[in-house]
């Protein structure tokens, strides 16, 4: 192999940096660098979070440690690089941060985002949402939350925007999440409509059709005999927490033959979008993924 001169690893050194920049991968202090534009964001809760505080902070043995350790593994788990399709194109795992029983994942994109560069930080984030779902199981807690795209405003601990107030109300709503799964808002439902069809083989390993007719991230049949062991200690007043999660492993088929058709996904558009614009008190669901 010919070595390379100081001025070609120069040059060489100087492309990656402006490719990075390209295709927002996060460095570990990107979290201080004030950010306004488009992204992913998924707003998860730890289900029982409140009840183990309550039940146990005076306690020897109390839940705290289990928790904090639980923060941390999701928070610094190692960075998950995803090449798609032959390009340079990369994703990073997106940026973590807590506060109490919530976990918040962020992927900046570039704006426009090109498909690329948007299914690359999709599988990114779908990446990051498995480990802090195994995470959360092993510790003895299921996960309720929301996944959209749209555009927000962060900066260290602050987050604002239009895509908080939806992934946040979807998430706390409870005529919405309901249960443990991750929904999907309706600008993500919006832009998989528009590139699904290119992408079928990874598109339905990710998401699933809930009962109730909503589309959700998962099922994850990695953490099924953990949400078992949840469901069983959960007793009968809570069990149907958890009946929307085995509805999906039981109707889970991503090697079939099934495609998301577009009415498909209009319908789960619609119905989201209802649900959203009802509980903020709008007539929209705030600025779409793209203007």
């Amino acid at each position: 192999m010919k070595k390379r001169s100081p001025r070609q690893r120069a040059a060489r050194i100087k492309k990656q940096r402006a490719q990075n920049r390209k295709t927002f991968i996060p460095k570990k202090d990107s979290i201080n660098t004030p950010f306004r534009g488009q992204a992913l964001l998924c707003f998860l809760d730890l289900l029982g979070f409140t009840r183990s505080v309550q039940a146990t902070w005076e306690r020897d043995g109390d839940i705290l440690p289990v928790i904090l350790d639980l923060k941390k593994a999701i928070t610094e788990g190692a960075p998950l690089y995803v090449g798609y399709e032959g390009t340079d194109v990369k994703s990073a795992t997106p940026i973590v941060w807590t506060i109490s029983d919530s976990i918040i994942l962020l992927k900046p994109m570039s704006d426009p985002c090109s498909e690329i560069e948007f299914i690359s930080s999709l599988f990114g984030m779908w990446g990051a949402i498995v480990t802090a779902l195994q995470r959360a199981s092993n510790a003895g807690f299921a996960i309720r939350g929301a996944l959209d795209a749209g555009r927000v405003y962060w900066h260290k601990q602050e987050l604002i925007g239009p895509l908080f107030n939806i992934v946040y109300t979807m998430e706390s709503n409870r005529n919405i999440a309901q249960s443990a799964r991750i929904l999907c808002g309706p600008n993500l439902i919006k832009v998989l409509s528009e590139w699904a069809p290119q992408h079928w083989d990874l598109i339905r390993q990710m998401f699933y059709e809930c009962e109730d007719g909503l589309l959700a991230v998962g099922p994850f049949p990695i953490i099924q005999d953990k949400m078992k062991e949840l469901r069983e200690q959960a007793g009968n007043r809570l069990a149907h927490k958890y009946a929307e999660y085995f509805y999906g492993i039981e109707n889970y088929r991503p090697d079939a033959e099934h495609r998301f058709e577009k009415k498909t996904f209009d319908d789960q558009y619609q119905r989201i979008a209802d649900l959203v614009n009802d509980a903020l008190g709008v007539d929209r669901t705030g600025h779409g993924f793209k203007d």
